[in-house]
């Protein structure tokens, strides 16, 4: 006759890169530092690194998504647009003038794209309003 011994199940051990993915609780006042750091010009994955969470958390923060009730700069325009954005061609003051040939002079889009170097699919989009929405 054999016995059998029970085995307490021993607990399983986890490394360093997997302590980085346990979510961390964190309070209002580090919500505080993480919506002022990106209001000050940091990068979310800097910010990020430096609060050992994802990046993609940090987005939901400053963008109020989560942690709604905490203190701090809440950034509600999301992607940078018009002259704001790193690749733009042209200022607002220009946005403003295509839109007036083609409103008041009635441009064509084929014009205006050789006027201001863009495709006219682009143009048409800006004087619709699709595009820059807000100049």
């Amino acid at each position: 006759m054999t016995t059998h011994t029970m085995t307490t199940p021993q607990p399983k051990r986890i490394n360093d890169a997997q302590v980085q993915q346990i979510p961390k609780r964190i309070n209002d006042a580090q919500v505080q530092q993480i919506r002022q750091l990106y209001a000050d010009g940091q990068s979310q994955s800097q910010i990020a690194k430096s609060f050992g969470m994802r990046q993609t958390n940090v987005s939901k923060i400053v963008r109020g998504d989560t942690h709604k009730n905490a203190p701090g700069p809440i950034n509600k325009v999301g992607r940078a647009s018009g002259e704001r954005h790193g690749l733009t061609k042209l200022s607002t003051e220009e946005v403003a003038q295509m839109r007036t040939m083609r409103t008041e002079l009635g441009t064509s889009y084929n014009d205006l794209s050789r006027v201001f170097n863009l495709s006219p699919t682009q143009c048409r989009l800006i004087c619709m309003g699709v595009a820059r929405v807000n100049g």
